[in-house]
């Protein structure tokens, strides 16, 4: 239930020590709230704003560098109570499924998202003409990164109260 709010997630895994994208949220929109978004998005180039509560990208929008985001953040607040900005960046998507199995906590090995449009969108995810592919198994990935994922996994399935089966997805950057 705390997963499915995109805000939520994001405070509880910096308070959980794990890292995430640079993000501000906004409760409503206003004049303030919203030069307080343009300024995040001058500070940071191409922003991505997402409705804070729903599923497979719905609500979520690319906004490139020196384009103003208020009517994005509008769509946005149409579907959610709440729109979370985050800095756009280039990574690997790798995901993590967590699951219950004898009273015991596991963790897949980290998969990865391939998507040649470098926007996991809606459409990119469902439609007949997507070219996004999913590797059940992430190549190039050192143990030490590997342990590090796992770490995270951890903390968010037992600070996120996770149970039954999961996903959680990660950006791997270089940093």
């Amino acid at each position: 239930k705390m997963c499915f709010n995109k805000v939520t997630t994001k405070l509880w895994a910096t308070a959980l020590g794990v890292p995430n994208t640079p993000y501000i949220f906004l409760s409503e929109s206003t004049e303030n709230t919203l030069k307080m978004a343009k300024d995040f998005c001058a500070i940071h180039g191409d922003v991505v704003v997402k409705a804070s509560n729903q599923g497979s990208s719905v609500g979520c929008y690319l906004v490139e560098k020196d384009i103003d985001p208020t009517e994005t953040i509008k769509k946005a607040f149409a579907l959610s109570p709440f729109v979370l900005l985050e800095k756009r960046l280039h990574p690997r998507e790798l995901e993590v499924s967590f699951y219950e199995y004898n009273g015991n906590v596991q963790f897949s090995y980290p998969g990865e998202i391939i998507c040649p449009s470098k926007f996991y969108s809606f459409e990119e995810k469902y439609s007949q003409q997507s070219q996004t592919t999913t590797e059940t198994k992430a190549h190039n990935l050192n143990k030490e990164l590997v342990s590090r994922i796992t770490e995270y996994s951890a903390k968010l399935s037992v600070g996120l109260k996770l149970r039954h089966l999961s996903r959680i997805d990660f950006f791997l950057d270089g940093n």
